[in-house]
């Protein structure tokens, strides 16, 4: 269990109160938590949670020939990267491989979540190509163990970033969503979705995409202002298509009447 809080004395009370009913163990500052590493300093007010241990026992694990650390976890191109040196994949689980990296994406590594996305819908019977692409994932990891989350607070107010890949996947020409929110310019959620929908421009892509996040602001602000007593002001939410605000800002849908219902 981990108890959190800026009042020392409150934070005492409530394991004393603990301790009188269960039995238990105080074990300090934390160090690790459901995976990750905690790393604070207290002077310069900065904690830093990351993966590294588990990202080395990954890459570790699963190798699949000659091994190179690449600079991006995915590559836009359709073209094959080529096959020639990758083996022994058959003694691994797909599967079980995208499980681990999806529990990575959701607890720290947010750069490798649109990637993993992608793979993972092609789980069930993954080919040749799945493989070289999981791969490439594993050697971007091996050069960015590294990396993590840092929290500072140094901002205020929620920010929202929200877009859409529009008709990118080629088989059930649906889009994606992917948003960033952050809390006191730390980043707090995010997430890399197909729609559920067949989104017919670009627009309604994005205006998806954007009535996506704003639940989730909403949800995050509504759990703050329980919280915590004061302000913390209007969120801002960051989108980059013209004709999706417009409709966002407007009563009348137009040409996004079909999706009123659900999304405005």
């Amino acid at each position: 269990m981990l108890i959190t809080g800026t009042n020392g004395e409150v934070i005492l009370k409530i394991r004393k109160e603990l301790e009188r009913n269960f039995e238990l163990s105080y074990l300090g500052e934390p160090k690790k938590f459901l995976g990750m590493k905690i790393e604070q300093d207290v002077d310069g007010q900065v904690l830093v949670l990351h993966q590294k241990d588990f990202v080395e026992s990954l890459v570790q694990k699963y190798q699949f020939g000659k091994e190179r650390k690449v600079a991006t976890p995915m590559v836009l191109s359709e073209a094959s990267e080529g096959n020639s040196n990758i083996f022994g994949y058959e003694k691994y689980s797909f599967r079980e491989i995208i499980g681990k990296l999806l529990f990575l994406t959701t607890m720290t590594r947010l750069d490798i979540a649109y990637a993993v996305n992608v793979l993972a819908r092609n789980q069930s019977s993954p080919g040749v190509q799945e493989w070289m692409k999981l791969k490439r994932v594993l050697n971007y990891l091996r050069g960015t163990k590294q990396l993590g989350l840092t929290y500072r607070g140094k901002e205020s107010g929620i920010k929202a970033y929200v877009d859409a890949s529009f008709a990118l996947d080629k088989v059930d020409r649906k889009s994606t969503t992917g948003f960033l929110v952050k809390l006191f310019g730390d980043t707090l959620m995010w997430k890399n979705k197909k729609q559920g929908c067949v989104s017919t421009s670009s627009a309604e892509a994005e205006y998806v995409a954007l009535a996506s996040v704003c639940k989730e602001v909403m949800a995050i602000q509504g759990v703050y202002c329980r919280a915590m007593p004061e302000s913390i002001g209007k969120p801002i939410i960051y989108e980059d298509n013209e004709a999706a605000l417009t409709s966002a800002k407007s009563s009348e849908m137009g040409k996004l009447r079909h999706i009123d219902v659900c999304y405005h």
